[in-house]
């Protein structure tokens, strides 16, 4: 068995002061980034017979040799904002500090949907000893490219069987049903996404 896997990452930053207030300097960060993954694999196809029934027939896989590649590009622009709310040089509350911490972040997958997330924080330090923060955080994931397809089959394959059972609450009574399992890729899948509050 052989087999490749290829991945690049470009990332380009840049930070720097965006305006002075009363309660300190306004930090600004933009960037961009690019990730390349590819998968490359080789190895002589040898399968089960249950396993090729269960894949609906030998005409549906591939032949001698298997034979997958795999690949996704995500291109990413992402920023970032500090802004001191109150400080030492301002701070009309008795409190040491005060800072907002703001993000967003818009990525997309040649492969699937893109997404725009979103992240803020607030700390409220009281003095040196105690301080507060509070987060809100929203993450977005794409599915794994081995749940969209497979080089061996793309499609989903279904198995239906009848199982019977015997029912205890109507006096045992035999009861027959179907059962169907579908199995495979699923080119339709969106992406995942979550929220955090913390």
């Amino acid at each position: 068995q052989r087999y490749w896997q290829y991945a690049s990452n470009l990332i380009a930053r840049t930070t720097g002061d965006l305006v002075d207030w009363r309660a300190g300097t306004i930090k600004a960060s933009l960037g961009a980034e690019a990730y390349w993954w590819q998968y490359e694999g080789k190895r002589p196809y040898d399968i089960a017979p249950a396993l090729v029934t269960l894949m609906g027939g030998r005409d549906n896989l591939s032949r001698d040799i298997l034979f997958s590649k795999q690949g996704r590009r995500t291109d990413a622009v992402f920023s970032e904002l500090v802004v001191p709310v109150l400080s030492r040089k301002w701070r009309p509350l008795p409190v040491e500090a005060l800072d907002l911490n703001l993000s967003a972040r818009h990525e997309s997958a040649n492969d699937s949907k893109s997404a725009l997330t979103t992240a803020a924080a607030a700390k409220l330090t009281v003095n040196r000893d105690v301080s507060f923060r509070a987060a809100y955080t929203e993450g977005f994931f794409p599915p794994e490219q081995s749940s969209l397809f497979l080089s061996d089959f793309g499609f989903a394959t279904t198995i239906s069987n009848n199982f019977t059972f015997v029912d205890p609450r109507r006096g045992n009574l035999s009861v027959t049903a179907p059962l169907t399992n579908t199995a495979g890729p699923n080119p339709d899948l969106k992406p995942e996404t979550s929220v955090s509050e913390s």
